[in-house]
């Protein structure tokens, strides 16, 4: 006997929820996800739906919890994506960890 996966079903309030957060302005995943109420999952699947359908497009790229520019910015229309932000190279990475560090050492040095 195999068992199959339940469906997920969406409540239609929450996916009208999920269209009025595209509509008002650009928002990352997490943020519709927090207004919507969704998993992340489902709102990943609706957003990968509605950009392949070119409903909504990728406005811009934002930065994630660890500095890089991962995670896509969604606005309703047709516009073209925008581009992928390039990779930091290695001297990039080191130069911007020093000016943390030095940053750090300051104020411990105003605290003390």
């Amino acid at each position: 006997m195999v068992r199959r996966k339940p469906s997920t079903r969406v409540n239609a309030l929450a996916a009208a929820h999920l269209l009025r957060g595209i509509q008002d302005g650009c928002h990352t995943l997490y943020e519709l996800t927090e207004m919507c109420g969704l998993q992340y999952q489902t709102v990943l699947k609706y957003c990968n739906a509605l950009h392949k359908l070119k409903v909504i497009h990728i406005c811009d790229w934002s930065e994630d919890v660890r500095g890089g520019r991962t995670l896509r910015v969604y606005a309703m229309g047709t516009a073209p994506d925008a581009p992928k932000p390039r990779r930091l190279t290695g001297k990039e990475i080191c130069a911007r960890y020093r000016a943390k560090r030095k940053q750090l050492q300051m104020i411990q040095r105003m605290a003390a």
